[in-house]
């Protein structure tokens, strides 16, 4: 991230039909579509998501964005946690989707395993040099 990204400017009324248009065409444009109003990956699967809010004010914000991605068929949950539990939910999720420190650990070596087998010389055996 080189510091040059710049928010959207809008109108601020929350009802900028550009820049929920802008956004729309960006997805389509990547192999989204939309199927009786619910937004599906690539893969047909429902383009959906949960924002984790720790206050109030956090949920207030996510039921705007939650209201605005409905529009093009994004489901969007809201789930208010502790401040706490926010984090360890964040962590749990990001190790789960590593698949643990195993997981990743063997996902590695898996992964190297099939980059020698496709890269590696032949080697000289006994048998070979008999």
């Amino acid at each position: 991230m080189d510091g040059t990204y710049r928010p959207p400017v809008t109108d601020g009324s929350g009802q900028d039909r550009k820049v929920l248009k802008a956004a729309f065409d960006l997805l389509k444009s990547v192999g989204y579509t939309v199927q009786d109003g619910v937004m599906l990956d690539p893969e047909g699967k429902p383009f959906a998501f949960e924002i984790l809010t720790s206050s109030q004010d956090e949920e207030r914000l996510a039921a705007i964005y939650q209201r605005t991605l409905e529009k093009i068929g994004i489901e969007v949950g809201i789930r208010g946690l502790e401040g706490d539990q926010v984090r360890r939910t964040v962590v749990h999720q990001q190790h789960r989707r590593r698949g643990g420190r195993r997981g990743a650990r063997a996902e590695r070596a898996a992964a190297r395993t099939r980059y020698d087998a496709g890269h590696a010389e032949p080697r000289e055996t006994k048998a070979d040099a008999g």
